[in-house]
């Protein structure tokens, strides 16, 4: 049904997935948000987005905001510590666009945050010596 909160999903759902294969998705959020608009205008609130109790019986939100985070992050290469002691020109790369997860877990969520490799400072070290 037109405007309707599972049609909502259903558009939504469609742009993740394009999105997440590198197609073309703003056709379909363009489209969600119009139809959401209609719901609104039909006398409802946004707290009715929210499930009472229980499941939600959407998923206008959790698409909304898998939607808004980022696929790829710049993730900056510091040079290992004898790089930056000795007389080195540091990394031959000294940033790398990462690849996450386009939803929340640990990981993703560290490397969006802090911009940084989620590794241990150890085998990050060793990492970087060798790619030196």
């Amino acid at each position: 049904e037109a405007g309707s909160l599972a049609r909502v999903t259903g558009l939504l759902a469609v742009a993740d997935r394009r999105r997440n294969l590198g197609e073309a998705f703003e056709g379909e959020v363009d489209v969600a948000v119009r139809e959401l608009r209609r719901w609104f205008e039909r006398d409802h609130f946004p707290e009715q987005l929210l499930a009472k109790s229980g499941p939600p019986d959407h998923l206008v939100i959790h698409f909304l905001d898998k939607l808004s985070m980022p696929l790829r992050v710049p993730v900056v290469v510091d040079p290992p510590i004898p790089m930056v002691k000795g007389d080195h020109p540091g990394p031959a790369i000294a940033e790398v666009d990462m690849s996450i997860l386009p939803d929340h877990d640990i990981v993703s969520d560290h490397i969006r945050r802090t911009e940084t490799f989620h590794c241990p400072s150890a085998y990050k070290q060793l990492l970087l010596l060798a790619a030196a």
